[in-house]
């Protein structure tokens, strides 16, 4: 029984790591977008569009949110990607992004347009979000 359980807890943390990766702000400026140099306007650095969820560990609707963000990506495979950036370990993003409440999600299309949610959204919430935005 041990054993199934490890092998369950190892096959959900691999799970979680492709539908995912959380992002300090030197990752962020390497992967997605960098502000320093575009500091008008958002140029990703990927073709796919992006959705931030900036989240805190003790927050309970952030917990809530994680498994609709995984259902979500599973239903899109390839099509976007998603970082989650944790508001206490970078003050720098969370201030840049102007976070007040958490979770706050940022869905950004790589022609630049830029929506924002913020609180808990199911995943049906979510999905209509990504149609309008992302015309997914």
């Amino acid at each position: 029984m041990k054993k199934f359980i490890t092998l369950c807890c190892l096959l959900a943390a691999a799970v979680g790591m492709t539908a995912q990766q959380r992002l300090d702000t030197q990752q962020f400026i390497d992967k997605i977008w960098d502000f320093n140099q575009n500091q008008d306007k958002i140029v990703l650095k990927t073709d796919k569009p992006v959705i931030l969820d900036f989240y805190a560990t003790w927050c309970g609707p952030c917990k809530m949110l994680t498994p609709e963000l995984h259902a979500l990506m599973k239903a899109h495979k390839d099509q976007m990607l998603l970082y989650q950036i944790d508001v206490d370990r970078d003050r720098e993003l969370a201030k840049l992004f102007q976070i007040r409440a958490m979770p706050t999600l940022f869905f950004l299309h790589p022609d630049g347009t830029v929506h924002r949610e913020v609180g808990y959204r199911d995943k049906d919430e979510l999905e209509q979000v990504v149609k309008k935005v992302f015309k997914l």
